[in-house]
């Protein structure tokens, strides 16, 4: 992800597939991007956990069900498998971004952290949308997004997003079973489906009896 460069898709609800992700470390995308009240995230979705940090101007934000307003000083967290998309408000706007993979994070034993991150992952798990007014955790976004320079590893990187999620876990995250459930780990199966025959007519029923849930 190259400074300045949109983040943005050109198919409503796309499917983002990691290979089109510009990686400044294994799994790991950084960067600073500077955009206009021309440009804006076109709706999709991915795998990956995504921390955008507002530096200056204003973004409108919708994600998943909730729409809202992100401010100088906000921090948005993008659930993995959430579909969201945005408009830039103001003529210059300017966002920190980190998109990275959870299992870059997890080890091979699966302990209590482990665990956490692969409720996060499966749905089973959420971190509140917008988080205001937390100097921390908008240093370590700040940190890790500016940390793409020679002397950088990803050591350092992998060291502060296990802070940034240690403190939403603390702080800012929930079991959502009303949303989610117990079939929470369905989701990206469905969203997988859907993007795999979004040409072909889908009713409401099909998705329904294809994810083990009723209409309602």
């Amino acid at each position: 992800m190259a400074q300045g460069e949109v983040y943005a898709m050109d198919i409503a609800g796309r499917y983002e597939h990691p290979d089109e992700f510009s990686d400044a470390f294994d799994r790991v995308c950084v960067g600073v991007q500077n955009h206009t009240d021309q440009q804006g995230i076109h709706s999709h979705w991915h795998e990956r956990m995504e921390i955008l940090l507002m530096r200056q101007g204003r973004l409108q934000l919708i994600c998943g069900n909730d729409c809202f307003e992100v401010l100088p000083g906000g921090v948005a967290f993008i659930n993995p498998n959430e579909i969201h998309m945005g408009q830039f408000l103001e003529p210059q706007n300017q966002t920190a971004n980190v998109i990275f993979h959870l299992d870059l994070l997890q080890t091979a034993g699966m302990d209590e952290a482990d665990r956490q991150l692969d409720d996060l992952l499966f749905g089973r798990l959420r971190i509140a949308h917008l988080v205001y007014q937390d100097d921390e955790l908008v240093h370590l976004v700040d940190l890790v997004s500016l940390s793409v320079t020679p002397s950088s590893s990803l050591m350092q990187v992998k060291a502060c997003l296990m802070e940034i999620l240690a403190a939403a876990f603390a702080h800012y995250s929930a079991e959502d079973s009303t949303v989610y459930g117990s079939g929470s780990s369905l989701l990206p199966k469905l969203l997988t489906h859907l993007h795999s025959h979004y040409s072909e007519p889908l009713t409401l029923q099909e998705l329904a009896d294809y994810s083990g849930f009723s209409k309602t």
